[in-house]
């Protein structure tokens, strides 16, 4: 699996410099997801995904995000320290023999009450994590609902402490 998603990003990485001019700006980051679906972030602050991640066809802007400055799988974090959250729409995906043919995403939403973020990371798209003002860590997990719709839950400090300089995806 670990040489699928490598040749993956590698031809991923082609496929962008093919796509950039039709669609995104240049891009500066990629975040690669469960079942490889990378999201991308451009120089101009907006996130992309692909509605067939499997053959990187379908280059989409996600609604409502810009002004991104970073982002991890499922989740952004603007200029102003605003995070943001999105899941797979199970109703508009399709998978094939286990594997995911076409992506539909949720609308992101904006995580009330959550201000000054400067670092954030993921384990999927129902459980974030995040530093605030380089000095507290708190996470939470994201609720579904039976009709697909995700709720974030209420985020719990993990630590608060001085000087946090980096925070990793696990």
């Amino acid at each position: 699996m670990k040489h699928k998603s490598r040749s993956s990003l590698f031809i991923l990485i082609f496929l962008l410099f093919l796509v950039r001019s039709a669609y995104a700006s240049n891009i500066v980051q990629i975040a690669m997801a469960t079942q490889d679906i990378p999201f991308l972030l451009d120089d101009e602050g907006y996130v992309w995904a692909f509605q067939k991640p499997m053959s990187y066809e379908g280059l989409i802007k996600l609604p409502i995000l810009n002004h991104i400055k970073n982002i991890a799988p499922y989740i952004a974090v603007d200029t102003n320290g605003n995070v943001f959250t999105w899941g797979l729409n199970f109703q508009e995906s399709d998978w094939v023999e286990g594997e995911l043919s076409k992506a539909g995403y949720t609308s992101p939403q904006k995580v009330e009450g959550l201000r000054g973020v400067t670092m954030i990371a993921s384990a999927n798209d129902n459980y974030f994590a995040a530093v605030i003002d380089k000095r507290e860590i708190v996470d939470w997990f994201v609720n579904r609902d039976k009709s697909g719709t995700l709720t974030n839950g209420p985020r719990r400090k993990v630590i608060s402490q001085n000087g946090i300089k980096a925070e990793a995806a696990w």
